[in-house]
């Protein structure tokens, strides 16, 4: 794998604190590596992947017209998913509720998925 996209994925996915441990990263690198030498998605899955991140940015101003609860969550960490856009999307939804985990990266739900949890259980029993 390139060891750019490597440094990459890792920075946008875990928050710096967890990039210093070489046992937290080491089965990172290997899953990468796998994920890598599978090749790559074709050109069409490319090209939809990039129309649906470009057409993320222009959905601001229909949120404004939800009328369900919603639970927005931010990582303070996450390089992927801006933190201050967690932030506008939550004031964009009336009456969102909004949760931020300063210190978790991208793949917080995955990694550390309890913490989560204790944040959106709570929040569907409500609802």
């Amino acid at each position: 794998m390139d060891p750019v996209r490597l440094a990459m994925g890792l920075l946008t996915s875990h928050p710096a604190s967890l990039l210093g441990s070489d046992s937290f990263v080491e089965p990172f690198v290997q899953i990468q590596a796998e994920w890598a030498s599978k090749g790559s998605a074709s050109v069409e899955a490319r090209k939809r992947s990039a129309a649906f991140i470009s057409g993320y940015q222009e959905r601001l101003e229909s949120l404004t017209t939800m009328t369900v609860p919603c639970l927005v969550v931010g990582f303070g960490q996450d390089t992927d998913t801006y933190l201050a856009r967690a932030r506008e999307v939550a004031a964009a939804i009336p009456g969102s509720s909004y949760v931020e985990y300063p210190d978790a990266g991208h793949l917080e739900p995955v990694i550390h998925a309890g913490e989560v949890m204790e944040s959106v259980i709570p929040f569907l029993l409500q609802h």
